[in-house]
């Protein structure tokens, strides 16, 4: 009995009578079960894994040899989708079986066996990466699609809605382009991780309406999965590379034909700058972006990028002399925050000005008078008008900046933070705790830079809360300024305040805490007193 009968037969007897639904459906599961991976992942010496990985080999040979215009038999996907969770160099033992060398296959067999709907597209990817010459069959088939793909790019730029001709005579149109792409897309992604040249290689040949699409998802996942570290070394190496490439693709002399290929590109570019796998562009570039390459119905997308390339731990804090740009990039989030409502794209307006007033707060000039008094003026309309403390908390980025030039207005900002998220004694939300939560820099820079009369406005101001932020503000007074007496001036200045108690438990508990904790920074023990004695030089080293 052979080793194909003998499965079979196992198989049939291993059913019950109820579970023989009909001939179709069972020999259905029954190719699911011949290419299961688990099966065909064990010891290829076990009698099982051996007839299974022979099954799949045989499967494949038939699929290879079909005649043009014929589908392939859906047991050639099952086998190739029960081979691909495989390493990529079993994978390609197991097709050298079926298909012998890597070479002298013509175009129209490689559509046949890699380009179609239920062919061995899923081999493609890891089989081409472990193509160590780059003139295999996998290798010239992955070249061959993204011709196919360039050759679209090509229609779409000239303004033609024609496909490209391939598989003898067909076109390379929706049902089997999108069907190949989706499965190339995911097999491409899951593989470059491990196999680096994958990226290499759509970096050398840019076929963008190829491979950003995957590009963009590998670099989403570790974007959101900072522990993979193969995937953030092989972004590492090439971030600079493909940040360009999507930047040619917004902003080169030719516009590049495909909106949703463009659409990926942005997400790819603001992941890798997010990273910090690319350099962040600067503000004026950013200003560019959204006035002269980004149409309204893009603003969403680019808007969210954009709040990612001037993120906290992106960006750096600016200067008292702010960052060059700000002003072209707050005058182009401006024209979009004070849509009315009636404009189509009014539903972009508040996250445009939320975004304006971070990049205020983040990168505004504060350096002389005029324009420190002209940021402060707008910051506080904006904490005036928030109805969200996300919005408020924001403000924290400038109050530190102040802290550097101006003491006395971060702590009349200070205050007035504290009087919109106040709640006079009642239980405090979650969106107020979280807000304080965001402040302990703010608060440190505030405490150590601000007189002792404006920490007197200070402590006065939070009296009536946040509470938290009032308790941070008395345990850093109690912390850093230790020759002023402000534990006994501290519960006079809050004698009317609903958190007196509190404050009192505060100050005797940061007083115990902090009586031993020495003012300036702990610097490392002399590791041998005296070496620097001449008596103990060892001359050995000058020699």
């Amino acid at each position: 009995m052979t080793a194909d009968r003998g499965l079979t037969h196992a198989y049939w007897s291993s059913l019950a009578p109820a579970d023989v639904l009909t001939t179709r459906d069972a020999l259905k599961h029954h190719h699911e079960q011949m290419a299961d991976a688990a099966l065909l992942r064990s010891p290829d010496d076990e009698p099982g894994t051996r007839s299974a990985r022979d099954w799949c080999s045989r499967r494949l040979k038939e699929m290879s040899k079909r005649a043009p215009g014929t589908r392939p038999h859906r047991a050639a996907r099952f086998a190739a989708s029960g081979l691909h969770p495989l390493p990529a160099a079993e994978i390609r033992k197991i097709v050298k079986d079926a298909w012998g060398g890597g070479t002298g296959w013509q175009q129209a067999r490689l559509d046949r066996v890699f380009l179609v709907r239920d062919s061995a597209t899923r081999l493609l990817a890891p089989m081409a990466a472990t193509d160590t010459t780059g003139r295999g069959r996998e290798s010239n088939a992955l070249r061959r699609w993204r011709a196919l793909e360039q050759e679209r790019t090509r229609q779409l730029s000239l303004g033609a809605n024609d496909w490209p001709s391939y598989n003898g005579g067909g076109t390379w149109d929706k049902p089997e382009r999108n069907a190949v792409n989706t499965i190339l897309h995911t097999s491409l992604r899951d593989h470059a991780p491990a196999h680096p040249d994958l990226v290499a290689h759509a970096l050398a040949e840019q076929a963008a309406l190829a491979d950003i699409p995957w590009l963009a998802e590998l670099v989403s996942q570790a974007a959101d999965h900072p522990h993979v570290d193969i995937a953030h070394t092989l972004l590492m190496r090439h971030g600079l590379e493909l940040a360009d490439w999507c930047e040619r693709l917004w902003t080169g002399h030719q516009a590049f034909p495909d909106d949703k290929t463009k659409k990926a590109a942005l997400r790819l570019w603001g992941d890798l700058v997010w990273m910090r796998a690319a350099e962040r562009p600067s503000l004026t570039a950013q200003a560019d972006l959204l006035t002269e390459y980004l149409t309204p119905t893009q603003w969403r997308s680019g808007l969210e990028i954009l709040a990612r390339w001037n993120a906290h731990g992106v960006s750096e804090l600016a200067s008292p002399a702010g960052e060059d740009g700000w002003d072209k990039l707050d005058a182009a989030l401006a024209a979009i925050a004070q849509f009315p409502a009636s404009h189509p794209q009014a539903g972009r307006a508040p996250t445009a000005a939320a975004l304006r007033f971070h990049c205020l707060c983040r990168f505004a000039p504060i350096g002389e008078a005029v324009e420190r008094a002209h940021t402060i003026e707008m910051a506080t309309e904006a904490v005036r008008a928030a109805d969200t403390t996300t919005l408020i908390s924001t403000t924290g980025f400038l109050v530190e900046r102040l802290c550097l030039v101006d003491p006395s207005a971060a702590v009349t900002l200070t205050t007035l933070v504290a009087a919109r998220t106040a709640q006079q004694g009642k239980h405090e939300g979650h969106h107020v705790k979280s807000m304080v939560h965001r402040w302990p820099h703010p608060l440190r820079h505030l405490v150590r830079a601000t007189g002792y009369a404006d920490l007197e406005r200070l402590v006065r101001g939070l009296s009536g809360g946040p509470k938290r932020m009032l308790l941070n503000v008395l345990d850093l007074a109690v912390a850093l300024r230790r020759h002023d007496p402000v534990r006994d001036d501290a519960l006079q200045w809050l004698a009317d305040s609903p958190y007196l108690a509190q404050a009192t438990m505060q100050l005797r508990d940061s007083a115990v805490r902090h009586r031993r904790t020495p003012l300036t920074d702990p610097a490392w023990p002399e590791a041998l007193p005296g070496a620097d004695d001449p008596e103990y030089a060892d001359g050995t080293l000058d020699q």
